[in-house]
């Protein structure tokens, strides 16, 4: 039975320290995910950026063949002036479509940054948690064990009393041997 009180120390500090490198590769994956959904969302950005362009020049194409259908001048008053306010529309919605893809890859990056610092806290807490769980049981052991010797009467080693060592004066041996140098 006394045996198996170590082995259940070691059990249960290693079963901590699993759990976290558990969650800490668990944290990791996502944190992977998000950096790769950020890359993706940029690229969705620059894709849809680039739509905005065509559609703004197959606008801009159709109005110029209806301009010149009609009999207007093309190129000069207010035709001209629409194409040029189309075509700076169709900037400004380019820069908000990059802008916008921008952010939410920013905010998908810092997500992935925390997630790692999350991971990495949690390793260090499922050690420390198993360490102390383990110095615990130790220290739980060894007080029964030196509580019992000390109550049933027996000594740590022939010819020494319980707490000797505890009032030898410095560099003196239990043994009387003379000073250790």
């Amino acid at each position: 039975m006394a045996a198996a009180a170590p082995i259940a120390l070691f059990a249960m500090a290693a079963g901590q320290l699993y759990s976290g490198i558990s969650q800490a590769d668990q944290m990791r994956d996502n944190a992977g995910i998000l950096k790769e959904n950020a890359r993706r969302t940029e690229l969705t950005g620059a894709l849809d950026e680039l739509q905005v362009a065509r559609d703004a020049r197959a606008a801009s194409g159709e109005a110029i063949a209806q301009q010149g259908g009609a009999g207007i001048e093309l190129g000069t008053g207010s035709a001209l002036e629409m194409l040029r306010q189309n075509a700076i529309n169709a900037e400004f919605d380019k820069l908000n479509i990059r802008n916008q893809a921008a952010g939410e890859a920013g905010n998908l990056r810092s997500q992935a940054k925390q997630l790692k610092k999350q991971a990495t806290a949690t390793l260090i807490g499922s050690a420390i948690s198993a360490g102390s769980s383990v110095l615990m049981g130790a220290s739980m052991l060894g007080g029964g064990a030196a509580g019992a010797g000390a109550a049933g009467g027996a000594s740590a080693a022939p010819g020494i009393s319980a707490g000797a060592a505890y009032r030898m004066p410095v560099g003196s041996s239990p043994f009387g041997l003379g000073t250790l140098r």
